[in-house]
């Protein structure tokens, strides 16, 4: 590791110790804010500022390590250094941007070349060069995880051929999915406000040893920003504000960090104005929007849109708020209390506002009411360095969620209320032991309680008039999950290591019903079920930059209250009701991975997997006490319900590769193919819904000193009408026609260009140009059309 030091020493006559360290990138010579400096024992004695400043004191006089994300760990002994002016350290980024210096989470840390599955990593200052609009749009960039959209304040990940609720949301340790997690497309990713992620860490493939139910296709692990305590008073802080032309967005964010000897606080606030969001100029012209609803207080109407490229009544609005406290009154003891807010405005449902019936659109109003998540949780950190435990770590967490529908057909007076209320309480216990160089082990045992409140209302919007209606689930149901795990990391040797784990959870939900409004044939839907889930995986490192890991693991997902007990319109013409025999579905899997490095110039990673599902949870065709339809909101319509009725199959792989053309010019790519089928009743086979087309990134990037500079692709590949899914195939109001008029996923790429200058230590300005070409495009089962051309300034500053 090269380490270069700019002494500008000042002598006095004797040896004193400079008052201030300042980190700066070798490469740009950019302060580096937010480095964590450690002692010789591994304690944590500060981070820098924004302009990568730590002040120095007497304490520090012996050996130090220097560590962030992206850049290889320093080393110094201070031990015979004798300063009396700054010291400037230059630390070097990373050879290879794919390969990070490690992969954490709340309950596991390693080394992520050492780590048997695929891990995918991105931090704030990609966020910060990126400038997502929403936390769904951080997961686009990285250019691995597919994001499908249903309307503009959406993103539901797709990874691996699973979606929504068969991959798991953690956010500092605490898990966000609940049991109303639906199998439709999910939002609520978007609620993690971008501005605040200090690092992500994105598992590919079943997690379910650590993290229980739900992680079928991966995990998507977010850290919020964390303060470290100072050896004097500290405060520093940034803001950014952001306009982009697509959707006229206005963004705002504020943060202040104060830090001292035993305390820190962060206090974090963003808000965000979308407008209608523009579609491009250059694509299939059934994506335009040539009509729309307006509402008046003399009824409704139909308008012609004058300019169907403008996706009228998608916009919104959302507002984000963070408070932590950190008190560490000694290096045994560590204490954190965190408060997160997120809510938004009204969220159009844009996908059912462009649905015809007769000629006309077929609704007046359809949108979410505000989303709002609340999080509070108090985490505390013990390094006892006792016989079986080197550090413990308890999270007791809150949670509330809200959620609500409302929809209103066109020209009828009466709107449809349905409004969502969920608690969970959780309590997390994670224990790590080192016992030796060659042997860790991370245990322990989490326990989740959801309540559901549902409830219904239809409101005549010209007399007031308001009745009750069926909820969307039996109000007062309850979901929870209690577990216990274990992982081992044996280093058998310098080049060969084993990963193995294993987790036992019991699942319970308890449901009741009522006649008043269906004629159910039961009172109850009761679910008790336990589930063993475990991994087992190695990785092989060779001479001449050749690794090699494999790993196999399975996982599961018990069925929650969303798949056992709701009654809900999936799509115009059906409705899906209650199913009380469901057991949990099973993933096996499989994968492995070969990467090469040659020198310094060039890595390859291809990696590929293979999955079962066993006893799939899927929608199938049901009947109530002998009937096949009935009458849901005033439509006749067809009885479904999710049913143990399939088997499913998913195999695919990643190739990725970063090219370092010079010292300042590197390429980065990757390239994703998933193929998925489910078995269908009559024992045929079809396409996986949330397999993802072909799909894509590559970057050409330039960074010098205060400049850094991309053009970049995102690509995808086509779905034709015979490989779209049979669920897919009956929504041809969201898809391109083909020459038959039949549905299908066109092809596409598009060219973007980001530039980053930082005019000094306290102001960044960020300068885009996304969709250069201006195609009209929209994602694989998405319900919006992507922005078109799009300029986005942002302005940050630092104090």
């Amino acid at each position: 590791m090269k380490l270069r030091f700019l002494l500008i020493s000042f002598f006095t006559g004797y040896f004193g110790w400079a008052q201030t360290l300042q980190i700066r990138d070798s490469n740009t010579e950019n302060p580096i804010p937010e480095v964590l400096v450690l002692d010789a024992n591994d304690n944590v004695l500060g981070t820098t500022d924004y302009s990568g400043k730590i002040p120095l004191n007497e304490s520090y006089q012996n050996f130090l390590s220097f560590f962030k994300e992206d850049y290889q760990i320093k080393e110094v002994d201070f031990t015979n250094l004798a300063l009396t002016s700054d010291i400037l350290i230059y630390l070097e980024s990373e050879v290879f941007q794919l390969k990070t210096v490690s992969a954490q989470g709340f309950k596991w840390k390693t080394r992520k070349e050492n780590t048997p599955v695929n891990v995918l990593s991105f931090t704030e200052e990609d966020i910060q060069f990126n400038q997502p609009q929403t936390t769904a749009d951080a997961l686009t960039y990285t250019g691995e995880v597919f994001i499908q959209k249903s309307q503009l304040g959406g993103g539901s990940p797709m990874m691996r051929g699973f979606a929504t609720n068969r991959v798991l949301i953690v956010v500092d340790g605490v898990r966000m999915n609940n049991a109303i997690f639906r199998s439709g497309n999910i939002q609520n990713v978007i609620g993690i406000d971008p501005f605040t992620i200090r690092n992500a860490q994105v598992i590919m493939g079943p997690g379910s040893v650590l993290y229980g139910s739900d992680a079928i296709g991966g995990v998507m692990d977010f850290s919020t920003e964390e303060i470290q305590t100072s050896s004097h008073l500290k405060m520093m802080g940034k803001t950014t504000v952001r306009y982009s032309t697509a959707a006229e967005e206005k963004s705002a964010h504020a943060d202040l960090s104060v830090a001292s000897p035993q305390w820190t606080s962060f206090t974090s606030f963003s808000y965000s104005d979308f407008g209608d969001l523009k579609m491009g100029s250059n694509g299939p012209a059934a994506y335009l929007r040539p009509q729309y609803v307006e509402i008046t207080s003399d009824g409704d109407f139909m308008m012609t849109n004058e300019n169907p490229e403008v996706q009228r009544q998608s916009g919104y609005k959302q507002v984000n708020f963070l408070q932590k406290v950190k008190f560490k009154p000694s290096d045994i003891w560590d204490l954190n209390f965190s408060f997160s807010y997120a809510n938004t405005s009204n969220v159009p449902r844009y996908d059912r506002l462009i649905r015809y019936r007769n000629n006309e659109l077929r609704s007046a109003a359809w949108y979410y009411g505000p989303q709002e998540w609340v999080q509070t949780a108090f985490r505390t950190t013990i390094k006892p360095n006792a016989t079986w435990v080197d550090e413990f770590t308890s999270i007791l967490s809150h949670q509330y969620f809200k959620e609500s529908r409302h929809d209103r057909d066109f020209n009828t007076p009466i709107k449809l209320n349905r409004i969502e209320q969920v608690n969970v309480w959780s309590w997390d216990h994670a224990f790590y032991k080192k016992f030796n160089d060659r042997n860790e082990v991370f245990y322990g045992l989490d326990m989740h309680l959801n309540h559901v409140n549902s409830y219904g209302n239809s409101k005549n919007i010209h007399t007031g008039l308001q009745q009750e209606i069926a909820s969307r689930y039996p109000n007062g149901s309850k979901w929870n999950q209690i577990g216990i795990y274990a992982k081992d990391i044996w280093q058998l040797n310098h080049n060969l290591n084993l990963e193995t784990g294993l987790r036992y959870s019991y699942v319970n939900s308890k449901s009741s019903f009522n006649r008043k409004f269906y004629d159910f044939p039961f009172d109850k839907a009761d679910f008790n079920h336990g589930a063993l889930s475990g991994s087992i995986g190695s990785t092989l490192q060779l001479k001449k930059g050749f690794k090699f890991n494999v790993n196999i693991a399975t996982g599961y997902r018990a069925p929650n209250i969303d798949d056992i007990a709701k009654v809900f319109d999936s799509e115009p013409g059906n409705v899906v009701v209650p199913n009380p025999q469901l057991k949990p579905e099973h993933i096996y899997s499989i994968e492995g991975g070969i990467s090469k490095k040659f020198g310094n110039l060039l890595l390859l990673n291809i990696h590929g997997y293979h999955s079962w599902l066993q006893d799939a949870l899927v929608r199938r065709d049901f009947s109530l006490n002998g009937q096949d339809y009935i009458l849901y909101d005033g439509e006749l319509s067809k009885i479904q319900a999710i049913q143990n009725a399939a088997r499913a199959k998913v195999y695919g792989g990643l190739f990725s590769m970063e090219f370092n053309l010079s010292r300042n010019f590197k390429f980065l790519g990757n390239f994703n193919y998933t193929h998925g089928e489910e078995q269908l009743e009559d024992g045929t086979w079809s396409p996986l819904r949330h397999a993802a087309p072909l799909f894509g990134k590559g970057a050409l990037i330039f960074e010098r000193k205060i400049l850094k500079l991309s053009l970049e692709t995102i690509f995808n590949g086509e779905i034709s009408a015979e490989k779209l899914p049979p669920s897919e195939k009956s929504k041809d109001y969201l898809y391109a026609l083909n020459n038959k008029g039949e549905p299908y996923v066109p092809a596409y790429s598009i060219i973007n260009f980001k530039s980053q200058i930082t005019l000094n230590n306290y102001l960044t300005l960020n300068l885009g140009l996304e969709n250069i070409l201006d195609k009209r495009y929209r994602p694989y089962s998405s319900g919006i059309s992507a922005p078109g051309r799009n300029f986005v300034i942002s302005v940050q500053t630092f104090f």
